[in-house]
């Protein structure tokens, strides 16, 4: 078994299933150093020289540089601006700063909503245990499995359905792969949907990261040039093995990893060409965006490279993103500001998001795949008992993850475990439906999958779905090309993340019976918003202001929203912060 075989990406305050995530918890070792990010609030600046005067004001001796987290707002989606990211900025500070100080002082500073250092991640290891028996992903004759030859008889997937793979890279290269991925059509100079010679000319023909902040600092604008099969965001970055690239971002997603290279063979390996393995969306692209490298031990990377990834995959035209990473957070990722709402602007823009839900067999949220409009997605094996993925209602769905033959470096293959196997059964499965029905909204893409699965005698260790069938899927009743983007009965609550009251909306288009309850993380009440009886036709719109049925606040973290009409029930997520 290989280094990085299955391993997720594991925040370092939480290599243990207690730890928890907040201020109160963070050291110098927790994040990089020299770089902070800043939201101000509407109205409490002028242009971003304006705001950096109002941000050096907190420590003008250390404060050296400030511009737009996400660059010119006179390129941003009208999305991204809801969302406020024309508001971000980023810091940088003198790496001998005492940036815990400086945070609590920016946070003094009139207008500023938070600020958010950049917390470093470490790629976890999880061990081929005994445990661990042999399973056929797709197609099992014992039929534990997702139907994929059934499914494939229905929708095979489009190539205009992108999978973007935020991981360590992609091989390229391999001969299960190559075809498989994404070319940027904006660089593509002749529209074959191939890269040429001709089409490197040294140009960014497509202007896609137009705008894009900090040459000097960090360069993603030159990232963006040729960047004809992905993208490389790394660095710059500490720790770096040799051979690893690691100095700044570049338009080279290489996988000199590993992990990167097996999650996008499960989701969408070349199939039918008499080569290794098959993917579950045979016929989707998948977009390599590189944001974690090797540092000799497990692997690093850090959030600030994430977010950026997040967003260049929506700029770009992902319809789904993959995440096989994730840290184990009490509060659902309450203070990881920047991240929070670089996946608000993705799931606005309409992109599906799917992350593992971690091996550690606990019902701690495992961020983001707690987080609410990601799919969160835990482990399924050969038998029908579960086998130490995590659980609890923060989880969606289970998905097979135990010896999976998936693509790996240098043109081989490998059988591979975890969740982060997981993970990309549902987001290739994801890309089947988008790819059958294209009008689908993350949120309707969601509840077809958990909807679709099937059922799990998992008492002891519950999920809100059962195990992902993409056969049962495609075969959903009520989908068609006419009503599949109809928005579903109980829409996401706004604003999300929310401080300190949010607005949950649910749509009625006759008179029903309704119930409407919140509940905590750990499955118990916190209070009845709606109390069940008949409620007219309609849009209806619900209140919540953080605090329970007896008016006590409640702390900080993720919390469930639960609609019930004429005895169907419908769940989502949101993040409550203080």
């Amino acid at each position: 078994m290989t280094r990085g075989l299955s391993f997720l990406i594991v925040v370092v305050l939480a290599l243990c299933p207690e730890s928890v995530q907040g201020s109160d918890h963070v050291t110098p070792d927790d994040f990089l150093p020299g770089m902070m990010a800043v939201k101000l609030s509407p109205g409490s600046f002028r242009d971003a020289e304006d705001a950096a005067s109002l941000l050096r004001a907190a420590a003008p001796d250390v404060m050296l540089w400030s511009g737009r987290f996400f660059g010119d707002p006179d390129h941003m989606a009208e999305a991204a601006l809801r969302i406020g990211l024309d508001r971000i900025f980023l810091v940088r500070v003198d790496e001998d700063a005492d940036h815990l100080r400086l945070r609590e002082e920016l946070l003094k500073l009139p207008g500023v909503e938070w600020v958010d250092l950049n917390r470093v991640f470490e790629l976890a290891w999880i061990p081929d245990d005994p445990m661990f028996a042999f399973q056929h992903n797709l197609n099992a004759p014992y039929d534990v499995d997702v139907d994929a030859p059934e499914a494939w008889d229905i929708e095979q997937g489009s190539e205009d359905v992108v999978i973007a793979v935020l991981d360590s890279g992609i091989d390229y290269d391999h001969e299960d792969l190559e075809a498989k991925v994404w070319v940027n059509p904006g660089e593509d100079l002749n529209g074959n949907g191939e890269i040429d010679p001709e089409d490197w000319n040294g140009i960014d023909d497509d202007g896609n990261c137009a705008g894009w902040p900090c040459p000097e600092f960090y360069p993603l604008g030159d990232a963006c040039i040729d960047d004809l099969r992905g993208i490389d965001l790394v660095g710059p970055a500490a720790g770096c093995v040799g051979g690893e690239d690691c100095d700044t971002p570049d338009n080279d997603p290489a996988d000199a990893l590993g992990h990167g290279t097996e999650v996008s063979g499960i989701a969408a390996a070349h199939t039918d060409n008499g080569l290794g393995v098959a993917g579950l969306c045979p016929g989707c692209s998948v977009m390599p965006v590189r944001v974690c490298y090797d540092n000799g031990g497990n692997g690093t990377c850090y959030e600030f490279t994430i977010v950026y990834g997040l967003y260049y995959a929506v700029l770009n035209g992902a319809s789904v993103i993959n995440m096989s990473f994730g840290g184990t957070d009490s509060t659902c990722g309450a203070e990881l500001y920047s991240w929070n709402d670089a996946m608000a602007f993705a799931h606005e823009s309409g992109v599906v998001m799917v992350a593992a839900a971690g091996s550690s067999g606990s019902d701690v949220p495992f961020y983001p795949a707690c987080y609410p409009d990601v799919i969160g997605v835990t482990i399924h094996g050969g038998s029908a008992a579960p086998i130490g993925g995590n659980y609890g209602e923060w989880v969606d769905v289970a998905a097979p993850g135990v010896l999976c033959h998936t693509t790996s470096l240098g043109g081989s293959y490998v059988m591979q475990s975890g969740t982060s196997i997981s993970s990309p059964h549902a987001a290739a499965l994801a890309g089947l439906l988008l790819s059958a029905y294209p009008g689908l909204t993350p949120d309707g893409v969601r509840q077809i999958i958990i909807d679709s699965s099937v059922p799990l005698d998992w008492p002891e260790t519950p999920i809100v779905g059962g195990r992902v069938n993409a056969y049962n899927a495609l075969l959903s009743t009520g989908i068609d090309e006419a009503d599949a983007g109809r928005p579903r009965v109980l829409h996401g609550s706004y604003p999300n993340p929310f401080n300190p009251v949010t607005t949950i909306r649910y749509e009625l288009e006759t008179p029903a019976d309704v119930g409407l309850t919140v509940y905590g993380i750990s499955g118990r009440k916190v209070r009845t918003l709606v109390d069940f009886g008949q409620r007219v036709a309609g849009v209806h719109r619900v209140t919540w202001d953080g605090r329970d049925g007896s008016g006590r606040p409640v702390a900080s973290g993720a919390y469930f929203y639960r609609l019930e009409v004429d005895g169907e029930v419908e769940t989502r997520k949101m993040i409550l912060i203080h």
